[in-house]
């Protein structure tokens, strides 16, 4: 799966695995595997074979994690 940004940039890795909204064309950095974790949670996998996680410190996510825990669980909430 890809994911857009407002913009219309998809999120994608870089070189150190640091998660940002770069281009406006979904490649391989850009897709994600979706792993249902239960009770609505969800990981993700990245194009390195890792799993996003969200650093509580910085506030951004890294695709930098060999295990989906609980810095790597998302909630997907529909927008109208």
């Amino acid at each position: 799966m890809a994911m857009s940004a407002d913009g219309d940039r998809f999120l994608g890795i870089d070189s150190v695995s640091k998660i940002s909204a770069r281009n406006m064309v979904a490649d391989r950095e850009e897709i994600f595997s979706m792993i249902e974790l239960g009770n609505s949670h969800v990981a993700f996998k990245a194009a390195n074979g890792k799993y996003l996680h969200a650093d509580a410190k910085s506030g951004l996510l890294f695709a930098n994690s060999d295990s989906a825990g609980k810095q790597e669980s998302f909630i997907l909430k529909p927008i109208h």
